[in-house]
């Protein structure tokens, strides 16, 4: 049964393929199949003449004509032939018309009819599969299926280098009240005249679509509008109320807009829809009407808008660098990876830890714009290694003062994609607070990086209030313990009992056990009687500047 829908899909996606062609080339594929026509007719007259078995071949033909260029095409593709079939055509032999003549010619028509009407079946289903696949039903817009790939192929045109992407998401907050009183017909014609003055007013090239049921979203590319004239015409288009039947209505809404610089096609649509998704319910949640806040380039950029002086001028500076902590596989014996970790050199105080410097990164833009910080920097570093043809794993924590964000995971998947290094490779660290209160698009960037192979650690679990069970229900690869709570098993028999259990228990899953916070050798002795996979901590080693890894001690 699957093989047979996989050929029917593909019967149908090459045929699609096809009728999606220039009028010019189908009708090259027409001449082909007249000559295809004069030479059975050639070869039919060499043979003596019709009736013969040349005859069927030619309503064949026929037929194929009519599939390719419709009804009316076919029928007079069938009128030339059996005017060439008849006494005083091609065939001399044909002396009279008789029985034989009327069935050839009732064939040719009735074939080329046929050919035609399902031609147009065939159109007529097609144009219907698509508006269910691509459409919302009852305003006719695009739907969010028709949204990405409309994205995905301007992102892949190479007509928008280093122009700005605009997408503009408006959530319109009265269309319940409105169907309550008018009814579901009344809100989907107030949806699609609001979508075509949006389209009108966002101008030449705009695209808008519709996401949810309240939910447009405006595509404009390569404008160059300054963020107040997009505000002012979102404003404009929205004070202006909508006629219907003899009554007005005026839709209130709120709006992000989310502007990409693009410089490549290295850009996940999904991750442009999600940005201008996310400031326009910030908007929502904090009265606003408008909302513009920072950019995937803003990611790309290191966040040098948005982090305080000091630490951009440090970033600058090359001061602030990845060193690497190695994590040792109890069962190998060998390190088997390399966690970045972050190491300020301060002019006056000295080697500095995230943990002396995190209170000046409070703003969640500054948080990300460090979290990709970081990121550049590892992938910068693993492209070194991989030139050097050295094997490592390498893992970064990109949660800072347990934030988790949507930009950071779109710019770890974007640099993660342009790499074709062996899966595990990479991972990236969340911490059990920041999982715990991610949103449901935090959680799919997530699931995205997963399903590539990338692998999740939640950190610092023990320290969150989280139970085992409730990490089997997120996107999570391995499960590393708190200091916290490899301390308190080094005390208490009744901690060191949980946390055999937990182990025991994340294994039975396929998940790996990490624990972190080696500080000595009765830990170290604990953990391994305990079947924990990995380790890290003082005791084992110290994080390291790059050029001191020890290799010869790593094993992936």
């Amino acid at each position: 049964m699957t093989r047979t829908r996989r050929y029917i899909s593909m019967v149908n996606s090459t045929i699609g393929e096809f009728y999606r062609l220039s009028a010019e080339l189908q009708i090259l594929v027409c001449i082909v199949l007249w000559a295809y026509i004069a030479i059975l007719m050639r070869l039919a007259y060499l043979g003596g003449g019709l009736p013969s078995e040349f005859g069927i071949w030619i309503v064949l033909v026929v037929f194929l004509v009519g599939l390719v260029s419709g009804p009316i095409v076919a029928t007079v593709t069938a009128l030339i032939c059996a005017m060439l079939m008849s006494p005083g055509g091609v065939f001399a032999g044909v002396a009279e018309v008789d029985v034989a003549f009327w069935v050839r010619t009732t064939g040719l028509f009735a074939a080329g009819l046929l050919g035609g009407l399902l031609q147009r079946l065939i159109r007529w289903l097609q144009a219907e599969l698509y508006a269910a696949q691509h459409q919302v039903a009852g305003t006719d817009l695009p739907n969010i299926k028709a949204t990405l790939k409309h994205l995905e192929k301007v992102l892949k045109s190479g007509s928008l280098t280093d122009k700005d992407l605009d997408v503009l998401n408006v959530r319109l907050n009265n269309l319940d009240h409105i169907r309550l009183s008018a009814g579901q017909d009344t809100v989907n014609q107030l949806v699609r005249t609001l979508a075509e003055q949006l389209q009108t007013r966002l101008g030449e090239g705009a695209y808008v679509s519709q996401l949810s049921g309240n939910e447009l979203l405006g595509i404009q590319a390569g404008q160059g509008r300054d963020i107040s004239d997009v505000q002012k015409l979102v404003r404009e288009v929205l004070a202006t109320p909508i006629k219907l039947d003899g009554e007005e209505y005026s839709l209130t809404a709120t709006t992000g807009l989310h502007r990409k610089r693009v410089q490549g096609t290295d850009v996940e649509p999904q991750s442009l829809l999600d940005s201008a998704a996310n400031l326009a319910i910030a908007a929502q949640k904090n009265n606003e009407e408008f909302k513009a806040g920072p950019t995937v380039d803003a990611i790309y950029n290191l966040g040098e808008r948005y982090t305080s002086l000091q630490i951009q001028a440090a970033m600058e500076n090359h001061e602030i660098t990845l060193h690497y902590e190695p994590r040792l596989n109890t069962r190998t014996g060998y390190f088997s990876a390399l966690q970045g970790v972050v190491r300020w050199k301060h002019p006056r105080r000295g080697e500095l830890q995230l943990e002396d410097f995190k209170a000046m990164l409070e703003e969640a833009p500054a948080i990300q714009g460090f979290c990709a910080w970081q990121l550049k920097l590892a992938f910068a570093d693993a492209d070194e290694w991989a030139e050097k043809g050295l094997k490592f794993r390498v893992t970064v924590d990109v949660t800072i003062n347990d934030v988790l964000s949507a930009p950071v995971l779109a710019y770890a998947l974007a640099e993660y994609m342009k790499r074709q290094y062996s899966p595990g490779w990479f991972a990236i660290e969340v911490s059990e607070k920041s999982l715990r209160n991610a949103d449901p698009k935090t959680v799919q960037y997530l699931q995205q990086l997963q399903s590539r192979h990338v692998s999740v650690v939640v950190s610092n679990f023990g320290d969150g209030g989280s139970t085992v069970q409730d990490m089997f229900m997120m996107p999570v690869d391995a499960v590393k313990f708190s200091p916290k709570l490899i301390d308190a098993a080094l005390v208490h028999s009744d901690q060191r009992r949980q946390l055999a259990s937990m182990i025991k228990l994340i294994h039975s899953r396929g998940l790996v056990s990490v624990a972190d916070g080696v500080k000595n050798s009765n830990g170290l002795r604990m953990l391994r009687t305990l079947a924990c996979e990995e380790l890290q901590g003082p005791l084992l080693s110290k994080a390291l500047p790059k050029e001191s890894i020890p290799w010869a001690r790593l094993r992936v």
